[in-house]
């Protein structure tokens, strides 16, 4: 696998629903990723067992400090969301400046990336052929390096007919 520095472009115009916009999985899928000090902003959800209590809420809220601070970029989208407990996740949202009221994260690394389409509620299984994937390619799995980007909410999930999301591996600083 060849390393890449950029990220594919996602098409915020390519929406049906007027959410969430297309997703090409060839272009995520089984690649190796360079992030060199990429910026993002923070925000946390909180969580139930695992599953996600206030996700919509921290998403909308996010996204409103980030438009309002002139923060995205409209041709590289990517929140990358992590576990951080039983009780809380951590997303990021990459940005092209500082945003208010947000903490800001530098993230560098090189990450190698699995796309996968099924239901939120299967990510359990997941992770673990996403483990199995990682170690195949002589690689070390590290849940504390382990990062999701959920590509669609579940409503344009349901009008797409496929839910895809894409499990990032930090692989090397």
């Amino acid at each position: 696998m060849r390393i890449t520095k950029k990220l594919p472009k996602i098409d915020i115009s390519d929406s049906e629903t007027g959410c969430c916009p297309r997703f090409h999985p060839k272009d995520w899928d089984e690649k190796l990723f360079r992030f060199n000090g990429l910026q993002f902003a923070m925000a946390s959800s909180k969580n139930f067992l695992h599953m996600p209590i206030n996700l919509g809420r921290v998403m909308k809220k996010s996204m409103n400090k980030i438009t309002e601070a002139n923060a995205h970029d409209p041709d590289r989208y990517l929140v990358l969301s992590q576990e951080v407990s039983n009780w809380k996740s951590n997303h990021y949202f990459l940005v092209t400046d500082y945003v208010p009221t947000m903490d800001m994260v530098i993230i560098t690394g090189t990450f190698l990336t699995k796309a996968y389409a099924a239901e939120y509620k299967e990510v359990a299984k997941l992770i673990k052929k996403f483990k199995y994937f990682i170690t195949k390619q002589g690689y070390q799995y590290s849940e504390e390096d382990l990062y999701v980007f959920y590509t669609t909410c579940p409503q344009c999930a349901e009008h797409y007919g496929e839910n895809y999301m894409v499990f990032f591996q930090k692989i090397e600083d």
